[in-house]
This record gives C-alpha cells, structure tokens and sequence, in this order.
C-alpha cells in the first residue's frame, strides 16, 4: 500500500523493485500494488510521484511460495518554478528546462504556451539547463527547492555542414546512405560505437544516433545537409548496407559546404 504524507492511500504513483533486474508496477485507484514472479532473495522497492518527492528504497527480502508486505510512504515534493524568456522578456514556449539531482534523479520539464515551467528538485543549490533548437542559454542558473527563476535564451547562430558521399572507386555518389555527425567530447576521439548519452545534456545536435539520421537517400546526387548550434569537433559517421562504414573528423568553426566523403564497397554489410 501506497500512503501519502496524511496517511491516506493514493493510486497512480509508480512502485519500482530492483535486486538487480529492474521491474515497476502502477498502483490501483485505493493505492495498492502487487509485484508477481519475483526471484528468492533480497531486493530493493521504492515509490515515485510527479507530484511528490521520491520514497527511499526499502530492503525486502521474497521467500519462495510467500507473500511479503510493504507499505511505502510519499512525501511532499518540492519545487523550482520558473519562466524561459528571450532579451526583450518574450516568453519561449517549448523550451526543455532539466536538472541532475541526486535525491530526485534527472528531471526536466517543459516551458508552456506562457514560458513557464515547473521542475521537481531535493534539497540544496540546483543548476537549471535550458535547451531549445534555435537557441542558447546564455548563463547558468542556480535555484534551490520553492526558488522562482528567469531562464534566458538567446538565439544561437546555426552552422550548415553539407556534403556528398561517393564511391572511392568511381567518384559517383552513394545513395540511401545514414549519415550521423556525433559531438566528440574533449581531446579524445571515443569510438562511435562506443559512445553514451552523456554528451546528449551538453550539446545541441540536429543529426543523432538517436533520431535517426539524416539519409541521402532523399537526394539522388548524395548529398546530405544538416545545422548545428555549437562550434567543435564532430565525428562524421556514414554506413550504408553494402558499404564499409566511414568516419571522419570534423573540426566545425564556421559553415562546411563541400564536405567528401568516399565509401569503399564491402558487399552485403547489415546496417547496425
């Protein structure tokens, strides 16, 4: 059973278990749950609300043929509120405001019609991060829980990176080919296949691993343009089935037009 702060039973929150294969499971309308097929052993159950701050894990410990109880509490959660707005205080609708916390873990929210945002945090000093294509933020800002902050952005100049891909054989251009440009942290150049999330909170990348893609395939002769909102290093990743897979290093401080990129043929490779 699932109690709030007032000791009444609440439906909705959602009950984590984890003794090393992580399960959750919504509770019911009158705040009850049921974790089924639980493994022998000792796990960890927790609780968590949009609306409340997150339970801390309990130690349980699941018999073969037995049930176990635990009843969790919610807490009331605390909050950053808080509206994104341009140089001339016009409100950015949109907007993806997110904070790292270690009580709360990461959360974001989303700035509405008016610019204004709410964000679940824990105790202390928090810095926001505010992201939307198009612009930038133009210093940091540290709030702590019941704090209400201005966030803002300016627009960010865009950079165009075009290119085509070619057979190095013939000079012709590939087509349906995957493109990625991949933001490369630091002085060290990771393995594309290697490559986490993290560089996904500090860089605004319009081509991702994770999106997709930009496919020439759109474009008979090859070609493949993209923007980006950030100068540095870039990793440009191209593959396409029956082509070994390229990767070039690309130092973008200004516009790259006439960006080459040469295939060599490798027969029936499977796109990863």
């Amino acid at each position: 059973l699932v109690l709030d702060t007032s000791a009444m039973s609440m439906g909705g929150p959602v009950v984590a278990y984890d003794d090393g294969q992580p399960g959750s499971v919504v509770t019911d309308d009158k705040g009850y749950y049921v974790l089924k097929g639980l493994p022998a052993g000792e796990g960890f159950v927790s609780v968590d609300h949009e609306n409340y701050a997150r339970s801390e894990e309990c130690s349980v410990k699941i018999a073969v043929g037995a049930e176990t109880k635990q009843d969790l509490r919610l807490d009331e959660a605390q909050f950053i509120t808080g509206s994104v707005v341009d140089a001339k205080d016009r409100p950015i609708s949109g907007a993806f405001v997110s904070v790292m916390d270690i009580q709360a873990g990461f959360r974001s929210s989303a700035a509405d019609v008016s610019g204004r945002f709410r964000i679940k945090v824990g105790e202390g000093k928090h810095e926001l991060g505010c992201h939307k294509k198009g612009f930038r933020q133009t210093k940091p800002v540290k709030a702590g829980a019941g704090e209400n902050v201005t966030i803002l952005l300016e627009k960010a100049p865009v950079l165009i990176v075009e290119g085509v891909a070619r057979d190095k054989a013939t000079g012709k251009p590939v087509e349906a080919c995957q493109v990625y440009l991949v933001p490369v942290m630091g002085d060290s150049i990771p393995g594309f296949d290697e490559l986490g999330t993290d560089w996904m909170e500090t860089f605004d990348v319009s081509f991702s691993a994770f999106g997709g893609g930009v496919y020439t395939d759109k474009h008979p002769d090859g070609k493949f343009s993209e923007e980006v909102e950030v100068k540095g290093k870039y990793m440009l990743v191209v593959q396409a089935k029956g082509w070994k897979k390229s990767k070039t290093l690309l130092d973008v401080t200004g516009d790259m037009k006439d960006v080459v990129v040469e295939l060599e043929s490798v027969g029936e490779e499977v796109l990863q």
